[in-house]
């Protein structure tokens, strides 16, 4: 009966028949022959591997850090722009040479004007004079100084009827979605929120995402909370989202237990995701064959100097592969933030595959062999 069985252990895993064996997942080598780094001509390549090391990790909060210098810019400072609207009153002192002398008055009041798209407006004996990028006061002196020799002495005033140009909108998880004008002691993403009633959401649970043009970040309220290098001044135009959402990861194959688990805003590592699911599974769990499926940002395979990859619409789909066997892994997995909606996925160590194959063939075989005793009696 043992020439039998390993008769047929050899002969089926060199045939690859092992697929019929159950399992709660690919194994490890069956993931990295999906890699593109893998030339197959039977499996079209659509994952890359990454292995994880504490060089990738500080890649991956540096790539973080980046993003926040990115969107970093000095206090807002109120200025005009196009869509704003302007009153201008001139005076001159007595006698007018300018002006007409209206019931002994030398003030004369511009009508109200909305700032143009060319950022200028039009000033009487002046013309055309650049209000887009200053102050009232840098404007009030630019009139001035072009009056010279055309008014006695005159002084200019200009008052900013509104400020189109220097809002922020809010919406989202707030107690008022509304446009909030920047100005001297409005610049910060918290007086932002301030000014919209504050956060209706859990601290711990909220996200802040912020739009500028073509880019975006998202940072966690209690993060911005606690660290002031994370209040980001505000620029106008920008679109701030506050969003209430349970992040997860859902955790599969060879641990405690397999489960979408919930984790707060600011994130969690990826030991701390381990740990909520129970750990690796000792009679199970494959421990070289750690794997996070994530969908990443062109941007952030870039800064990871990964060549060959294979783009989605979701992404570039990435698999981050940890040893855990080796000691110094438990500091790379302390240090990798798992994201929201990534799968983390343990391995079934091949041994067991064996083994189940081996409980198969003797379970089948055995009845079989008593019976020919019992015959052969």
């Amino acid at each position: 009966m043992k020439k039998i069985i390993a008769t047929l252990s050899t002969v089926c895993f060199l045939s690859g028949c092992s697929g019929f064996l159950p399992q709660s997942g690919p194994m490890s080598h069956q993931v990295y022959s999906s890699s593109v780094e893998v030339k197959s001509e039977k499996i079209e390549p659509f994952i890359t591997i990454v292995e994880l090391n504490p060089k990738i990790t500080s890649l991956l909060e540096n790539n973080f850090i980046l993003s926040v210098s990115e969107f970093k810019r000095d206090k807002y400072s109120p200025c005009l722009g196009i869509g704003d609207a302007v009153e201008v009153i001139i005076q001159e002192q007595y006698p007018p040479v300018l002006l007409p002398v209206l019931e002994k008055s030398t003030a004369y009041s511009i009508p109200m004007q909305t700032i143009t798209e060319d950022g200028a407006i039009t000033i009487p004996y002046v013309g055309q004079v650049v209000a887009k990028g200053k102050t009232v006061s840098q404007l009030s002196e630019e009139i001035k100084s072009a009056l010279k020799g055309k008014a006695n002495n005159p002084t200019v005033i200009v008052r900013q009827i509104n400020a189109d140009s220097s809002y922020v909108t809010v919406f989202g998880a707030v107690k008022e979605s509304k446009k909030v004008q920047l100005g001297y002691n409005t610049t910060t993403i918290l007086d932002i929120l301030a000014q919209a009633g504050g956060v209706v959401s859990p601290v711990e649970k909220t996200l802040i995402q912020i739009n500028r043009a073509d880019k975006k970040i998202s940072l966690p309220l209690d993060e911005i909370i606690r660290n002031p290098e994370l209040n980001l001044n505000i620029a106008p135009k920008d679109t701030i989202t506050v969003v209430f959402k349970n992040q997860s990861a859902t955790v599969l194959g060879a641990t405690g237990k397999n489960e979408e688990i919930e984790f707060e805003a600011k994130g969690i590592s990826l030991n701390q995701l381990l740990a909520r699911a129970g750990g690796l599974n000792s009679n199970l769990a494959d421990a070289k064959g750690v794997f996070i499926f994530r969908f990443e940002d062109k941007n952030t395979v870039n800064r990871l100097n990964i060549d060959k990859v294979v783009e989605t619409q979701k992404g570039i789909p990435v698999v981050y592969n940890l040893d855990l066997s080796k000691p110094e892994s438990f500091f790379t997995a302390k240090n990798f933030m798992v994201k929201d909606g990534d799968i983390v996925y343990v391995a079934t160590a091949p041994s067991v595959q064996y083994q189940h194959f081996l409980n198969l063939i003797t379970n089948t075989i055995s009845p079989i062999f008593m019976i020919d005793r019992l015959t052969n009696k």
